[in-house]
């Protein structure tokens, strides 16, 4: 984006009392947006600080000298740090709504707001200190009113409440009585606190809470309104890879209604957006495009058919979208203004040219065509739909995703439990060994009607032969998996595999029907080896 004046590129001239006005109309209009329209959160610190200076550096761009100080100074940044805050913004002590419309919340709301104007335009370091411990103040206002989301502290609350709400004794007994239910009362207070205090130190430790830390998205009685506009690149991690990451989430009970087996982490983000945009919202995420047909997001597909709230897809497909990011990956935009009938559907390849994308037209497809209840069939214009009978084909075969080894690759040269054929000449097995080894297949090996082996071989430890090998009757394998105890991320370490896929049948040495996890469209081979 440019700015000319008189078909030439706009310069800033102080001297010139229209590029004067340009100039500082241009700061403003950015200040604008950036103080009133731009929130942002992530969790971590170092993306925070550059988010805020990329800001500075853009309203700087537009810096102006002012009159007061005869064109010698420059105008002063306000202090937009805090529209960008640090925080996990999937988790949050408290509600987003309820409580709304007392009075001291609407006097809470009220001073909150201005606090928070004064701060952004403040430029003495103490009155900025000041106006940040009052703004704390009134957070912990917020904190004491509101509804908390947590069960242990809403149990904690109303233990607190009984124990505080003394009855008429009539006699002794009935005093008796309330004594040993102060008793119980206090001894599951004291339960519930110490988990809620383990759950402060693992889970709400970074917590962020949506429902007061933008005043700008409160109305004047304290009710959260919602943003109008978010949009995201969520980060892809699935569970398995992320288990530290997706304790909190577990823990705190917050996201019971939406786990739903093999997730990503990035389905609670779009889970998110839902809850905290406005009833005239809009939400845009990039992510990768393989959750439309995965098992783990039915409930987030579900939630999306529902609500008819998904009105765009542009479908990268191959194109390489994030520089060494590997997969496919799509722009699904959701409103929820109106029940959409028509999904506008941009479909590329790795041919299109990335300036030349705006200029592809859309073409319309039917909502209830490509969203179904738990899945998005976005393969095809011509939108043909296949149904699979799935219990019925559960009866006539056995259908069973493959092993999954876990990602314990040390370095490039030395592998864990997948190794390529010089490791294991190197391994020098004996011929009882030699059974647990297998050919080893990844999806990049696997085409249509052909399998391209790749060389390389799995340690096939399941669950007797990890125990063979912790019993040292497989002395020369143990000796290789010792050696990297602390870098084995397998559920059944330090000698199994993680998912090994045995325990109703081994399908792995039958003829059988292989096929990819992801594909554009059914690429199957035959494997009788």
């Amino acid at each position: 984006m440019y700015l000319a004046v008189d078909s030439e590129l706009f310069t800033y001239n102080y001297k010139n009392k229209e590029s004067q006005i340009i100039q500082e109309t241009i700061f403003h209009e950015k200040q604008k947006l950036i103080e009133n329209c731009l929130f942002g959160v992530d969790i971590n610190p170092k993306s925070v600080n550059i988010c805020r200076l990329r800001l500075w550096i853009e309203l700087l761009k537009n810096a102006y000298y002012t009159k007061e100080s005869n064109f010698k100074d420059l105008e002063t940044l306000p202090n937009i740090d805090i529209n960008i805050k640090c925080g996990n913004s999937l988790i949050s002590h408290f509600s987003l709504n309820g409580n709304g419309g007392s009075q001291s919340l609407k006097t809470f709301t009220q001073k909150y707001k201005q606090v928070v104007a004064d701060y952004k335009n403040t430029t003495d370091r103490n009155s900025k200190r000041t106006l940040e411990r009052f703004i704390t103040e009134q957070k912990e206002n917020f904190a004491r009113t509101v509804n908390p989301s947590d069960e242990d502290l809403k149990k904690i609350r109303k233990i607190e409440s009984e124990i505080g709400t003394m009855p008429i004794f009539f006699n002794k007994d009935d005093q008796t009585q309330w004594k040993m239910k102060l008793l119980r009362l206090e001894k599951e207070r004291q339960e519930l606190q110490k988990n809620y205090d383990e759950k402060l130190k693992t889970v709400y430790n970074n917590a962020f809470e949506w429902r007061f830390e933008f005043p700008e998205v409160l109305d004047e009685n304290g009710y959260f309104i919602g943003f109008d506009l978010i949009i995201g690149n969520p980060p892809y991690i699935k569970e398995m890879d992320g288990k530290k990451i997706f304790m909190p989430l577990r823990k705190s009970g917050l996201w019971t209604e939406y786990i739903d087996g093999k997730m990503d982490l990035w389905f609670f983000f779009l889970h998110k957006a839902f809850d905290i945009s406005s009833k005239k919202g809009l939400i845009s995420y990039i992510t990768n495009s393989y959750w439309v047909k995965s098992s783990g997001s039915k409930k987030l597909i579900k939630r999306i058919y529902q609500n008819k709230s998904l009105c765009e897809i542009v479908n990268f497909n191959d194109m390489p979208i994030f520089e060494k990011v590997v997969g496919k990956h799509m722009i699904h935009s959701y409103s929820k203004v109106v029940k959409n009938e028509n999904i506008k559907y941009r479909n590329l390849d790795e041919e299109t040219k990335f300036d030349k994308i705006d200029n592809l037209p859309f073409i319309e497809l039917k909502f209830s065509d490509i969203v179904k209840e738990d899945y998005i069939n976005i393969n095809s214009e011509e939108n043909i739909e296949l149904t699979v009978d799935y219990d019925n084909l559960g009866n006539l075969f056995y259908v069973s995703q493959g092993v999954v080894e876990a990602p314990d690759k040390i370095d490039k040269k030395t592998g864990v439990f997948i190794i390529n054929e010089d490791e294991l000449t190197n391994l020098k097995l004996t011929a009882k060994e030699r059974q647990v080894i297998k050919k080893y297949l990844n999806t990049s090996d696997i085409s249509k009607y052909k399998i391209n082996w790749n060389g390389q071989y799995l340690i096939f430890s399941d669950k007797l032969n990890r125990d063979k090998i912790a019993k040292n009757e497989f002395p020369n394998l143990k000796k290789h998996l010792d050696k990297f105890k602390d870098n084995i991320t397998s559920s059944n370490k330090p000698y199994g595999i993680h998912r090994d896929r045995s325990s109703k049948i081994n399908p792995f040495e039958q003829p059988k029907l292989i096929c990819k996890g992801m594909f554009k469209e059914p690429e199957f081979a035959f494997d009788d080896n």
